[in-house]
């Protein structure tokens, strides 16, 4: 197995370890023009712009955690005081 594939699994199982520690996935107040998402992730409360191409339903959560958790490592949450 090579390095990058080595590193992408690492990564993915990361990601399922930390998916079931998002919790309280909801919509926030609306910003400028576009929407937010909120969510909790151990112990404190983060916002996100709310996405273009994904509904937050509460009908699949592991693909709303995964959601939360990738802006997260992108960069663009924003913790809630």
């Amino acid at each position: 197995m090579d390095i990058i594939n080595i590193l992408l699994e690492a990564s993915r199982e990361s990601l399922n370890q930390l998916r079931p520690e998002v919790s309280n996935i909801h919509y926030g107040p609306i910003k400028g023009e576009s929407g937010t998402i909120l969510f909790d992730f151990r112990g404190a409360t983060y916002e996100i712009p709310e996405p273009m191409d994904v509904c937050i339903s509460g009908t699949n959560m592991d693909a709303e955690r995964s959601y939360c958790l990738m802006a997260m490592l992108g960069g663009q949450a924003n913790r809630v005081e």
